[in-house]
C-alpha cells in the first residue's frame, strides 16, 4: 500500500509542477490580453491545482492513518 501511495503521491507532484506551468502561462496571457477567455483559462488552472492539492492532502492523511474530514 505504501508503494503506491508514494507513487500516487510523486504522479500528483508531477502533475502539480505542469499545473504550475501552465499557469504562470495563463497569467502571462492574461496579462498581455486580459479578456473573459484567457481569465477562464486562469481559473481553470487554479481550480485543477486546488483538486491536486486536496487529493495530496488526502493521500498524505490516509498515509498517516488519520481520516479527513469530508466537509470543511
Amino acid at each position: 500500500m505504501t508503494i503506491v501511495q508514494d507513487t500516487l503521491g510523486s504522479e500528483i507532484l508531477l502533475d502539480l509542477s505542469g499545473a504550475r506551468a501552465q499557469l504562470a502561462e495563463a497569467r502571462r496571457d492574461q496579462a498581455e490580453r486580459d479578456c473573459a477567455e484567457n481569465r477562464a483559462v486562469v481559473a481553470e488552472c487554479h481550480a485543477r491545482i486546488d483538486s491536486l492539492l486536496d487529493l495530496f492532502l488526502e493521500i498524505s492523511a490516509s498515509r498517516a492513518g488519520t481520516q479527513r474530514p469530508l466537509c470543511s
